[in-house]
């Protein structure tokens, strides 16, 4: 049951903040209703893609972003980079220049370095790192951007080099 006012709690709240970004973002006024965000009441959002190259002339950032009212851009939508060989460094996605969804990064051999999960720009669920092997190194987890659950750290044979267990922040005991 706890868990249960925990989850709509935090689906008030996200709620209210993506009706509060867009007014910041766009100038318009949202409306939350019932604790759910209005579609209807807030602006039409319209994405741009941006493209940036190396020198090369290679792909080096591709990204959907929207345009405030003063000019500036703000990442909204898929965000990819690549490094000057064509690897793949970066993919995430924004809403309103946060973080939501899962982001990944990779490493220069292209095996995946870190899956980090977001809702509207704070750490929410597993977080996992591996080296550049492809070898878990690290499990986290985070609530409201706030360590919470089991964390372990290995050693690269494999062996557990650290394991502990935080709630809302707080160390477990």
């Amino acid at each position: 049951m706890a868990s249960r006012r925990f989850a709509r709690r935090h689906e008030l709240c996200r709620a209210a903040a993506a009706t509060l970004l867009a007014s910041l973002v766009y100038g318009g006024a949202g409306c939350v209703s019932g604790g759910r965000s209005s579609a209807a009441t807030q602006p039409a959002v319209r994405t741009e893609v941006v493209r940036e190259f190396w020198p090369d002339g290679q792909l080096r950032v591709e990204r959907e972003v929207v345009r405030r009212p003063d000019g500036t851009l703000v990442n909204h939508g898929a965000y990819t980079s690549w490094l000057a060989d064509g690897q793949k460094e970066y993919e995430g996605s924004y809403v309103r220049g946060q973080t939501d969804g899962v982001e990944y990064q990779w490493h220069d051999n292209g095996q995946l370095r870190s899956e980090q999960h977001y809702a509207l720009g704070l750490r929410q669920g597993p977080r996992y790192d591996w080296d550049a092997q492809g070898r878990l190194r690290k499990e986290e987890h985070y609530a409201d951007d706030l360590p919470d659950g089991q964390w372990t750290i290995w050693e690269g044979d494999g062996r557990i080099k650290w394991q502990g267990a935080f709630e809302r922040g707080e160390p477990v005991r």
